[in-house]
């Protein structure tokens, strides 16, 4: 058999073609790197005041209803009640939303390891190896002053926070008011 030299001449193609394609992701994955990390430098200060104070006036808020509920008429339970619960919308919404850009840095990093690099120029594998090195040891997050990263992980932590600081805030309200039942040391 003879060499077909069209179809040699087409895979030297699609082999440029491939190179062409790693480059250009390499390039177009740094490209949002730098997007990532002014987005952070930019916003924050902003993202961490709105988890803080979402945090603060959530718990605020669900305090002042429980401790006073027959205080109330029902229009301001409910104004109290959608207010807390916009609030915890806020920290949820943003934590979801972040929480993407964290899927998206694992899948590059899989899709990176997963690349093969036999038939590409030396100086590329080493380029691919590099950020799939990177992706995997830093991966893109987005950070609230450097203090946590905002994704779902952080979600539960807050929530968590919530319902302790609540339990922890009802005890201390109930001890005030001389409640017998909250206090466990109380003579019978």
């Amino acid at each position: 058999g003879k060499l077909d030299v069209s179809k040699n001449g087409k895979f030297f193609e699609i082999g440029n073609s491939k190179v062409e394609t790693i480059q250009g992701s390499i390039q177009a994955y740094l490209i949002v790197e730098r997007l990532v990390s002014k987005y952070v430098k930019h916003f924050g200060l902003g993202i961490f005041r709105q988890i803080v104070i979402s945090f603060a006036l959530f718990c605020i808020r669900f305090f002042l209803t429980v401790s006073s509920l027959r205080g109330y008429t029902v229009p301001v339970y409910l104004f109290v009640f959608c207010s807390a619960g916009l609030n915890a919308w806020r920290i949820l919404y943003t934590c979801w939303n972040c929480s993407y850009v964290d899927k998206a840095a694992k899948r590059i990093g899989f899709a990176l390891h997963k690349i093969d690099l036999r038939g590409l120029p030396m100086d590329l594998q080493i380029k691919v190896q590099m950020l799939a090195q990177r992706v995997s040891l830093e991966p893109l997050k987005i950070s609230s002053l450097g203090y946590f990263s905002v994704d779902k992980r952080l979600l539960t932590g807050v929530f968590t926070s919530m319902v302790t600081y609540i339990i922890i805030i009802t005890q201390f309200y109930t001890a005030e008011n001389g409640s017998q039942s909250s206090n466990c040391t109380a003579k019978v």
